[in-house]
């Protein structure tokens, strides 16, 4: 049991090492996403609430290593990047949300 403790915890600092971490989220876009945004450097959205229900909380809740936090940035859209709030709104169905995590 102890190694196993140990290989966890290196895993844990090797992910924290990473300056920036980016993952791709798939979820049905049909309606309310469930999280508030906030223009944020470049063309990026930052999270600034993830909401208990919605497609973004079902997520979290099916996927705890790759969960969406705020200040999390959204860098594109279904491959899409630019006016993401548009790109949001404009895509129907099924989305590919590609989120950074900085640790800076």
């Amino acid at each position: 049991a102890a190694k196993t403790d140990q290989v966890k915890t290196v895993d844990v600092a090797a992910k924290t090492d990473q300056a920036k971490q980016e993952w791709e989220v798939h979820v049905d876009g049909a309606g309310e996403l469930g999280l508030d945004v906030v223009p944020g450097e470049g063309h990026s959205l930052r999270v600034t609430r993830v909401k208990k229900q919605g497609p973004i909380h079902k997520w979290n809740e099916a996927n705890k290593s790759a969960e969406v936090q705020c200040n999390d940035m959204i860098i594109s859209v279904n491959g899409k990047v630019g006016d993401l709030l548009e790109v949001l709104k404009a895509e129907k169905g099924k989305m590919v949300l590609t989120i950074r995590r900085s640790s800076e």
